[in-house]
C-alpha cells in the first residue's frame, strides 16, 4: 500500500484502470462474478478521484493562463 501511495498520479491511474480491467473480466467470465462488483465499484471510485484531481488542476491553469493578474512568485 506505501509503494501505490509513493506512486505519481498518472502511475496510480494506470494500474487502477489495468485493475479495472482485470476485475471486469473476472465479474463477466466467472460464475461468482457478482462478488467482486462491490471491488469493480470502489476502483471506480478512486479512478473518478484520481481524474478530478488532474481536472481541478487543468481548470486553476486555464483560469491563470486566462487571468490579467499574475503573482510574483
Amino acid at each position: 500500500m506505501t509503494q501505490f501511495k509513493n506512486m505519481p498520479r498518472h502511475e496510480k491511474i494506470t494500474k487502477i484502470e489495468q485493475a479495472l480491467d482485470y476485475v471486469g473480466v473476472m465479474i463477466t467470465d466467472r460464475a461468482e462474478g457478482e462478488n467482486y462488483e462491490a471491488l469493480y465499484e470502489r476502483l471506480e471510485g478512486e479512478l473518478q478521484k484520481l481524474r478530478a484531481r488532474d481536472d481541478l488542476r487543468s481548470r486553476i491553469l486555464r483560469r491563470q493562463e486566462a487571468s490579467a493578474f499574475k503573482l510574483a512568485a
